[in-house]
């Protein structure tokens, strides 16, 4: 035998030993994909029930704490009239959505109620549990004015609020902390009632209990969650396993899988992940316990697995065709040889081509950085424009509310204005030196707020950052409306004082921007007064660069921006391929 004929023995032997052993692999792998879809799938739900725990934690936290903190402002005032009491408990229907009604009784069977009621507001008043005169109702519009005829008597007389769950509860209790209970109605709505016993220091006055009803359904806790790995719902349960709320549903076949999902979980009874179906849909799905202070909770999470399956999928089509094709794989092998001349005579061809694409691609890009400059300049000249219309029409108005806001938004025109004009002087709009960027907007500020910034100084540190023209022109606002802010209101004296604007990376993709001064400090009401739209334009920008926004007063006051850049400073260019560092 000879040595060429040997030699390919021994490589028909290794050719076929290759075959089993990728076979064998080809088995192997395919019984992973299931491993690996119920990996994902409990990856998937554990994601979404810690996103609707958090969600749920801060609704519940803070229900609490205006609980707590209505509670505390009962307990030390002198009356409880009607205007009194609207003037607290409005605001606070308007500022949280989900609370839908208001509610103050005492041992006496006295009790008060501010509730929703389509558009408007009810208005409710029992007298010792109604015992001698019914209660009396009036319907509000959203200005607290009486619609129809006010303080008509209800046509049930028996209206004590002693015999509500929510009352015995708090008084049962008798915890300092808020109480949770659930009351359903005859519709199979479900309301979470939280009260707290309200304590009064004299012992000839009775105790009180203040409540909120929490409609959950007026929250967008519970919206459907679409993620990468498939649409995720979520569901809250009572202690025995009934539906409190669901999300609205965005196809028919919503309220029927998470229906079909509670009615699996109630046969298992498991707290483990289970599967179940809907028609020819495979859903997986989980129940945890979500505990509240005098209440059991049950918190359902369930995922459509067909975006899993479609994932996976193409993984298990390629496996049955990888054996198929792995048959006819020494015949390609054999031919690799002879086409790769071929191959890199065509890879030469396409370097060619992909550098000339670049250069193409740079020149698009140069003409794109032109057209963006001409864009800022004709939003700077549009805003400028509705800028001179808000004076001119601030100029016919007398002295007075009405045109100091005039005044105030033509400023915050004028100031975006002033961001773009500063962006369309920028050398290089993809990566803005904020130095420069910051440096000219507070050189501008100064003139505007003249003579007031001749006494305040102010220095700019940014550690030599860029920024893309998007995440600059949010920062420049962000700048413009702390800085003016403290001219118009931290210096009211002649002594002057000193504003330090601070920009550093903190860790990863987190940088925060920091403008602190030594001025005069903020008020008590800060978020009442002047300046609150300001704030709550700083709070806003912030949110949009995936950020917060905090305060701090410590001798100073520092207004502080965590944020995230919509395009990293250290990205690659698009053309070159260069990473411009941060430093």
């Amino acid at each position: 035998m000879s040595a060429r004929a040997t030699s390919d023995r021994w490589l028909i032997a290794l050719f076929v030993g290759t075959l089993i052993v990728a076979f064998g692999t080809l088995v192997w792998s395919y019984r992973q994909i299931d491993r690996r879809e119920t990996d994902l799938a409990e990856l998937a739900l554990a994601r979404n029930q810690m996103m609707v725990t958090n969600r749920l934690d801060a609704l519940f936290r803070m229900t609490e704490e205006d609980l707590k903190q209505e509670a505390r402002a009962v307990a030390y005032m002198d009356t409880t009239d009607r205007a009194s009491v609207l003037d607290r408990w409005q605001p606070l229907l308007d500022a949280h959505w989900e609370i839908s009604a208001i509610r103050l009784a005492d041992e006496l069977g006295n009790e008060l109620a501010l509730s929703r009621q389509g558009t408007g507001l009810m208005w409710l008043e029992t007298r010792e549990g109604s015992r001698n005169s019914p209660p009396l109702v009036t319907l509000l519009d959203a200005g607290s004015q009486a619609v129809g005829v006010p303080d008509r008597p209800m046509n049930d007389t028996v209206h004590d609020p002693r015999q509500r769950i929510w009352f015995s509860r708090s008084l049962e209790i008798g915890s300092r902390e808020p109480v949770w209970t659930l009351r359903r109605y005859p519709d199979d709505k479900a309301i979470l009632q939280v009260s707290l016993l309200i304590r009064n220091p004299g012992p000839d006055q009775p105790h009180q209990v203040m409540m909120f009803d929490i409609d959950l359904s007026r929250s967008n806790t519970f919206h459907a969650y679409r993620a990468d790995l498939g649409v995720l719902r979520s569901i809250l349960l009572d202690d025995e396993g009934s539906p409190l709320v669901l999300m609205e549903p965005t196809d028919s076949l919503t309220r029927l899988a998470v229906e079909q999902a509670r009615e699996t979980w109630s046969q298992v009874r498991s707290r483990r992940t289970f599967r179940f179906s809907l028609g020819s849909k495979d859903h997986m799905g989980t129940v945890t316990a979500y505990p509240l202070n005098g209440a059991q909770l049950l918190l359902g999470n369930f995922l459509d697995l067909d975006a899993i399956n479609l994932w996976t999928g193409p993984e298990r089509r390629m496996v049955l065709l990888f054996g198929l094709f792995l048959t006819i794989l020494s015949g390609l092998l054999l031919a690799t040889w002879r086409v790769r001349a071929v191959v890199r005579k065509r890879m030469r061809k396409q370097q060619r081509t992909n550098r000339n694409l670049q250069r193409k691609l740079a020149k698009a890009i140069g003409e794109r950085d032109v057209l963006n400059r001409e864009v800022h300049h004709r939003v700077k000249n549009n805003l400028q424009v509705v800028s001179s219309l808000l004076n001119l029409q601030a100029s016919r108005l007398q002295e007075g509310p009405v045109r100091q806001e005039f005044l105030r938004g033509k400023r915050r025109i004028d100031t975006i204005a002033l961001v773009h004009h500063k962006l369309y002087g920028s050398k290089d709009l993809r990566n803005v030196d904020l130095q420069t960027f910051f440096g000219g907007l507070i050189d501008s500020l100064n003139e505007m707020h003249r003579p007031v910034s001749k006494a305040v100084s102010h220095t700019i540190s940014v550690h030599g950052l860029v920024a893309d023209q998007d995440t600059a022109i949010e920062l420049g606002i962000i700048v413009c409306e702390l800085v003016s802010n403290a001219y118009q209101h931290a210096f009211p004296h002649a002594t002057g004082g000193h504003i330090d604007i601070g920009l550093q990376q903190v860790e990863g993709g987190l940088y925060r921007l920091l403008v602190k001064n030594n001025g005069k400090g903020l008020p008590t009401d800060y978020r009442e007064g002047s300046g609150k739209l300001g704030l709550e334009i700083v709070d806003a920008l912030a949110s949009q660069l995936d950020g917060s926004f905090h305060i701090r007063t410590n001798g100073s006051v520092a207004f502080e921006v965590l944020f995230r850049m919509l395009r990293d400073s250290a990205s690659p260019d698009p053309v070159t391929g260069d990473v411009e560092p941060n430093e």
